[in-house]
């Protein structure tokens, strides 16, 4: 059997060249064949060993590097404003909330100061208005008295038999004793023609009767006031019979005064009337003039 010979190359034991070329599938089988038939010599083999350092991985690198960066750099930017923008709306809420506070508390503050002047200035008002001594003169009568007692419990009870008979009384607090008043006149002899008219006989004391006089410290208003009152009340007096409640209307207005308050609310509640009725009215009122008095010298 014909045969060329073959030069083979190897590296590191691996064939990797080999001449003339041969089909690879002949090859293997004739391959048995021709190492039994042939005489020749062995067909010289031509290693070739390299030294084969250990690769090391390639890294793929990004083809774009600079676009990489650039979107890095963005993306941060948008987070990082992001996270600021929250912080910032937070902090302006908060300033917000304590400047809105801060207005609301001291609104009240503001209008309780200014209550506080405005009282302030009618306190000093009041305090610098000028006041001086005014004598208060008697009111002068003659009553018609039901008993005097030193108890008031029975000045009550007694007052309760008069009520029951459909005769108007008062009690009269005086020196540590309680009287018992049923009517006023401006002469003795009227008020015992006030007596003769009682269809009720009972045992009436006719007795002179007047306030106390004393020095109160009063405005000058307030002792306008009292003078209207007492020519007031002296015209009243004369014709006791008849009260009218118009009358006494025309009294001038008063300011605020502690001192004259009770008496002002007492001609308030004043009501037109005639007879004894309207004597009690004059009485209650003669009582509260005089408590002015007291009020000054206690």
């Amino acid at each position: 059997m014909d045969k060329k010979k073959q030069i083979i190359i190897k590296e590191n034991g691996k064939v990797i060249k080999q001449y003339p070329k041969q089909n690879i599938n002949s090859s293997k089988r004739e391959s048995a064949a021709t190492l039994h038939e042939s005489d020749d010599d062995p067909i010289k083999t031509f290693e070739r060993k390299s030294v084969l350092t250990e690769a090391t991985p390639h890294k793929k690198t990004s083809k774009n590097p600079l676009l990489k960066s650039i979107l890095t750099a963005v993306v941060s930017a948008i987070l990082i404003g992001g996270i600021l923008s929250v912080i910032m709306f937070q902090v302006l809420i908060d300033v917000k909330d304590g400047i809105n506070n801060q207005d609301s508390s001291s609104v009240p503050s503001a209008t309780q100061a200014d209550n506080d002047k405005e009282k302030t200035n009618e306190d000093n008002s009041a305090n610098t208005a000028e006041t001086s001594n005014f004598t208060l003169e008697s009111l002068h009568g003659f009553v018609l008295q039901a008993g005097v007692f030193s108890e008031k419990k029975n000045a009550e009870n007694w007052a309760k038999n008069f009520s029951n008979s459909g005769l108007p009384v008062m009690i009269w607090n005086r020196d540590g004793q309680y009287f018992l008043l049923l009517g006023i006149a401006e002469t003795k002899a009227q008020a015992e023609s006030i007596v003769s008219q009682l269809d009720d006989k009972h045992d009436l004391y006719i007795k002179e009767w007047e306030t106390k006089q004393g020095n109160v410290g009063l405005t000058k208003d307030e002792q306008e006031w009292l003078l209207a009152f007492q020519q007031k009340w002296e015209d009243n007096v004369k014709q006791s019979y008849n009260i009218s409640k118009d009358n006494w209307a025309e009294l001038p207005k008063v300011n605020s005064s502690d001192k004259l308050e009770p008496l002002v609310n007492r001609i308030e509640q004043l009501k037109s009337d005639s007879g004894l009725k309207g004597q009690k009215y004059l009485l209650d009122l003669m009582f509260e003039y005089e408590k002015v008095i007291n009020k000054a010298g206690s």
